[in-house]
């Protein structure tokens, strides 16, 4: 199938779901107030997102620090984890997330991936840890 708006939404849906995403609540809302400016073609399923200048939305991280702000990786039926990281604009806005395979991305994600326990979780800033 490779990359679509619907695995994006697809993945979404897993972190906005996910009790070790601190800000997982305000990810639908983020998601649907932005539109995604690229699916990458690489084999991976990351995306980039673009929320519009006039949306007033809670920040899902501290303002002024854009990048990366969490990370996540599970076990997975692939022949690598599955990672996730979530990045965010100068807003606190979410900007895009990245969902590879492996470490450095080695493998394409198979469409028919099974995501299993969690092996590592971690917030690099958030507004609880600001």
């Amino acid at each position: 199938m490779g990359n679509s708006e619907a695995k994006a939404r697809q993945w979404l849906e897993v972190l906005a779901k996910e009790p070790a995403v601190p800000f997982r609540s305000n990810l639908r809302e983020h998601f649907e107030a932005g539109h995604i400016t690229r699916l990458c073609g690489c084999g991976c399923n990351s995306f980039d997102l673009e929320i519009p200048a006039e949306a007033l939305l809670s920040p899902i991280s501290v303002p002024g620090h854009a990048g990366k702000v969490f990370e996540i990786v599970y076990e997975s039926n692939a022949e690598a984890e599955v990672a996730f990281l979530v990045f965010v604009d100068a807003r606190g806005y979410l900007s895009g997330i990245d969902v590879t395979c492996g470490d450095g991305n080695q493998a394409s994600l198979p469409d028919d991936v099974l995501l299993g326990e969690v092996l590592y979780a971690h917030v690099r800033w958030s507004r609880r840890n600001s």
